[in-house]
């Protein structure tokens, strides 16, 4: 798995190391896969183009994915969530700009 998999992110670089750790190979399967579901989810999400509803399924989405990592180990699942809400936050600031670009012109 490369380095920068899930992003730049400290958080992000810290996961994929976490995961090459032979202690954790065994969910590192299970947290590719459900990463990027929602990784590709979040990016179909932010294409609504209600900002309300967009910034609501947003969290929503968050809210379920947190709930399904829930049993993983505590280091993997905390660093897991800082990726996935680093995401979420990069996605409602792109929304902000966006919001503030359209009254601008």
């Amino acid at each position: 798995m490369d380095r920068y998999t899930w992003g730049n992110s400290q958080s992000a670089i810290n996961l994929t190391t976490i995961l090459e750790r032979p202690e954790y190979q065994e969910c590192s399967g299970r947290v590719c896969r459900v990463l990027s579901k929602y990784m590709a989810a979040m990016k179909s999400i932010s294409l609504i183009e209600d900002k309300s509803i967009r910034e609501t399924v947003l969290g929503i989405w968050y809210d379920r994915f947190r709930g399904s990592v829930a049993d993983l180990p505590e280091v993997v699942h905390s660093h897991l969530l800082c990726v996935a809400k680093g995401r979420l936050r990069q996605l409602t600031r792109e929304s902000h700009k966006e919001k503030a670009t359209r009254y601008q012109g």
